[in-house]
Parts: C-alpha cells; sequence; structure tokens
C-alpha cells in the first residue's frame, strides 16, 4: 500500500442529514458509509453491546489489502519517531506479518478481570493465560486482508454473531478502575469486542504479544469524557453542525 490513504467514517442510521452535512464540511476527504446490518442478526444492531465492529471492518477488509481500523476515541498525532501512516498500514504486511494483525496500546490490567467467564467456551484459551496477559486496545488496530488477518478476524466475526458470544448475559459493561487495582484475581466487568480479540490472539498465537502488538506515537486515546473542558469541545462539535 503506498500513495493516498482512502479514509471511511462508518456510521449508524440515526445519524441524521444534518449531522452528516457536518461531518463533510469538517472532513471532506472522508468517505461517508452507512452500516449495513442486512445480513446479520437483529441482535448486532444492538450498539452498546459492540457487536457490529468487527463485522463492519470484515466487509470493508475484502476492499483493500490491509484496513487500519480507528475508534472515534482515537486522534492522530504528528509521530515523534518520524513513521507514517503508510508504514503503519503496510507492517500487518511486513513486520507482523506471521499474524497479520497488529495492535498499538496495552492497558494497566490483565485480562482476567475484564472478561467474562461464559467467553472460555468459544477460544481455547485458559483463566492462567488471560490473567499473565496485559490486555490491548482494541481502539485501534491494523489487520491484513491475508489468510493470517482473516484468520484472526473470521473468528471474531463469528463469535459476533453468536448470541452467547462477545456479549453473554449478565455481562458488565462499566469497569470499576479502583477495584480491578485492588483485586486482580476476580472479574469485574466484562470488555466485549476488546475481549473478544485478546483471547482470539492468544489462542491463534500465545501469550507472547510481540507478535501482534508494537505502540505507535500516532495514536492517542481521547475520550470525550476524559476531555478536560469538556464544554469547549460540545460547543465546538455544536458549531460545525450550526454551521451547515
Amino acid at each position: 500500500m503506498s500513495g493516498d490513504i482512502p479514509v471511511f467514517a462508518l456510521y449508524s442510521s440515526d445519524v441524521t442529514d444534518v449531522h452528516l452535512n457536518a461531518y463533510k464540511k469538517a472532513c471532506p476527504i472522508v468517505h461517508r458509509r452507512q452500516m449495513d446490518f442486512s445480513d446479520l442478526p437483529e441482535f448486532v444492531k444492538d450498539l452498546s453491546n459492540y457487536r457490529f465492529k468487527f463485522p463492519m471492518v470484515n466487509k470493508m477488509l475484502y476492499e483493500f489489502e490491509a484496513v487500519l481500523y480507528v475508534d472515534a476515541s482515537i486522534i492522530f498525532k504528528p509521530p515523534v519517531s518520524g513513521n507514517n501512516l503508510n508504514n503503519v498500514i503496510n507492517s500487518v504486511l511486513t513486520d507482523f506479518k506471521r499474524t497479520g494483525f497488529r495492535t498499538f496500546h496495552r492497558t494497566f490490567h490483565s485480562n482476567f478481570p475484564v472478561t467474562h467467564e461464559a467467553m472460555y467456551g468459544f477460544f481455547n484459551v485458559t483463566s492462567n493465560d488471560m490473567k499473565i496477559t496485559k490486555q490491548l486496545s482494541s481502539g485501534v488496530y491494523a489487520v491484513a486482508n491475508t489468510l493470517q488477518g482473516r484468520n484472526v478476524f473470521e473468528s471474531l466475526v463469528q463469535c459476533a454473531i453468536e448470541p452467547n458470544c462477545m456479549a453473554p448475559s449478565g455481562a458488565i459493561v462499566a469497569c470499576d478502575v479502583e477495584l480491578i487495582v485492588r483485586n486482580y484475581t476476580a472479574v469485574h466487568c466484562h470488555r466485549f469486542d476488546q475481549s473478544a480479540m485478546n483471547m482470539r490472539l492468544i489462542e491463534l498465537y500465545g501469550t507472547n504479544s510481540n507478535d501482534y502488538y508494537s505502540p505507535s506515537d500516532m495514536f492517542v486515546i481521547r475520550r470525550a469524557e476524559s476531555v478536560q473542558n469538556i464544554t469547549k469541545h460540545q460547543l465546538l462539535c455544536e458549531t460545525h453542525v450550526e454551521n451547515v
């Protein structure tokens, strides 16, 4: 992959024309594509369980050599390392071609306290595997349209459309960070797509994440609730909408 990189923004059916026009004005180079749920189970439409993410990216994967998925919570920064976006995406075809997959952020906690026990019925991973590995973030990752990349992804898509996988009954999304810090030996919440992704990578390539994790200073997690001046942040978004 070289030259210009096509950028797509996937949006749900509740996004209005007003907001789409505002987005077009703010980001004219971005292609806007509505998410297509027509071939997926009805429960995948519930965006709060995060099942939709892997199936939607999978639809894009077959159109390109590789895909870089970026959550709305991720912002780009000029890299100090001198790296560029082409190199980051191409890394799943070169340095990470063995797995066809690369993650960029790692959490402070292990996988175990944030993964529902029902998930072990779908992935050949032990609780000890989950206790000795730090959880990798699914907010930004690169995947190759190769046998290796699709091998990671197709299992995650299947998990997303399986009623008892990814979003098992009783799963709690809200994680109490202080509780996790105090007690690593109990399950406190569930990270849905993120937990599934970690289990699949461990299942395929083991607990040494060097084959599928390498950080980049190009990506920073910046969720809306963590923005210090939330009022200014909201006003900026509203200005784009009002100026359509």
